[in-house]
């Protein structure tokens, strides 16, 4: 299995698609439908073009599901999220807070006269 191939399928699964893989020409092809779109065919290529060839695959999948209007598996959609969350607001530090006050230990050098 190419790794286009299974870099696909990993993010097929995302969305609970069960792609076909299709054999026949120079290159596998996949297959799949989202309920109440049309069929999509995507060759899948054996070997890299690229450094980013992988990544640029799997984004050229990612927009057809947007345009199909694939949603991802619940536990996807909760993880995406937790990833994109800010982190809470954080209090600005103040003179009355004490965070000046801060004594940074000092060592002591023996100077010889």
């Amino acid at each position: 299995m190419s790794k286009y191939l299974n870099a696909a399928l990993v993010e097929l699964r995302k969305y609970d698609i069960a792609p076909r893989v299709l054999n026949g020409g120079r290159h596998q092809k996949l297959e799949w439908q989202v309920p109440g779109q049309p069929r999509r065919v995507i060759p899948v290529s054996g070997t890299p073009s690229d450094v980013r060839g992988i990544w640029n695959f799997r984004a050229q999948i990612r927009r057809v599901l947007r345009e199909d209007g694939a949603k991802p598996k619940d536990n996807m959609r909760r993880a995406a999220q937790q990833i994109i969350a800010m982190p809470a607001p954080v209090e600005p530090l103040t003179v009355e807070s004490n965070a000046w006050s801060v004594k940074w230990p000092i060592s002591k050098t023996s100077s010889s006269s």
